[in-house]
């Protein structure tokens, strides 16, 4: 029988391998692994960081048309929206958090790499691949 830490040691193994195997296959590739280690960083804690809570699948489900795949997905925690970048898209869209679109941000001269919002002046920062920070009212919808 099993001791109640070594339970819990097991069980942290398991809940690793689960968020290590991207792909959900149940096989550990090196690439999952390296790119698993280069995410978190050597520096990290890295057990202390699986005391996570398990989710469960949502029922709300992206059936937006894309033109192509989503390079970035940002969740913009204070203002409540989702930011998506397309890949080659000079379009920045924002959701909802029950992924309705709520306002798209275009006309970029080149392609949008992140977005954040900037809570204490309501404005989003939208970076681009020319080395230009675009900004925007947030509250104007």
């Amino acid at each position: 029988e099993l001791r109640s830490k070594e339970r819990q040691l097991v069980a942290q193994f398991i809940e690793l391998f689960e968020v290590v195997d991207i792909n959900c296959n149940n096989v550990l590739s090196w690439g999952e692994f390296t790119a698993f280690l280069v995410d978190k960083g050597m520096s990290e804690d890295i057990p202390k960081a699986f005391n996570n809570i398990r989710l469960g699948e949502s029922s709300v489900v992206d059936e937006t048309p894309h033109q192509s795949q989503c390079e970035k997905a940002i969740y913009l925690n204070h203002y409540d929206k989702i930011a998506y970048i397309e890949q080659g898209s000079r379009v920045v869209k924002l959701l909802s958090p029950d992924l309705t679109l709520y306002h798209e941000l275009q006309d970029f001269k080149q392609v949008p790499l992140y977005v954040t919002y900037i809570e204490k002046e309501g404005l989003l920062a939208v970076s681009c691949s020319d080395l230009t920070i675009a900004f925007y009212d947030a509250s104007s919808g």
